[in-house]
């Protein structure tokens, strides 16, 4: 049986990497140390980090021109993926490729559309997508019952704030500069 067997896969992960450097503009990234240097495993790039099986666990490449649009990123053993203080645009998508995150930071970037419930990110405990151009209502993320922390403040968002009664562990709610109405449950 398999069970067991990791699905980690060093090889798909590396070519994602180079996905992103090629849809995020890689060559004029702040840092971009030995992105695509041949010869540089991917445990030595810039913002990477790999796990004990040689899978991209964490991307953290804040406030590094990133400038495109975004893509449905797959790296099936991501913990934390922080694209914080970029130039990303597009639609927000649900990452439900990524069903281990944890941690999920895109704030100040341009994404736009409306945010999706996450419900693939059964263990998310800090989603943070302030300061973007995303619209529409605020889902109750009824599904993220592990939670702690959830940030959409600095967007257009209207509609009522639902009440997040499934979500027992969240301490942190930020959700200034909106455009919310009706009563605050």
């Amino acid at each position: 049986s398999n069970f067991g067997i990791s699905q980690c896969n060093p090889t798909n992960d590396s070519l994602e990497l180079v996905k992103m450097y090629n849809v995020f503009d890689g060559a004029n990234w702040t840092k971009n140390d030995n992105w695509l240097t041949p010869g540089k495993p991917i445990s030595t790039w810039y913002g990477v980090n790999l796990n004990a099986s040689g899978c991209v666990y964490s991307v953290v490449l804040e406030n590094n021109q990133l400038n495109g649009a975004i893509f449905d990123i797959n790296f099936p053993e991501l913990i934390e993926l922080n694209l914080n203080a970029n130039k990303l645009h597009g639609d927000l998508l649900d990452f439900s490729k990524m069903p281990k995150l944890m941690y999920l930071s895109i704030n100040q970037n341009q994404l736009k559309g409306v945010i999706p419930n996450f419900s693939n990110l059964r263990d998310l405990l800090s989603l943070n997508v302030s300061f973007n151009k995303l619209q529409g209502i605020l889902p109750d993320f009824s599904q993220l019952t592990n939670i702690t922390e959830l940030n959409a403040a600095g967007n257009f968002l209207s509609g009522t704030i639902p009440d997040f009664k499934s979500l027992p562990e969240l301490t942190n709610l930020i959700l200034d500069q909106n455009e919310f109405s009706g009563n605050l449950p």
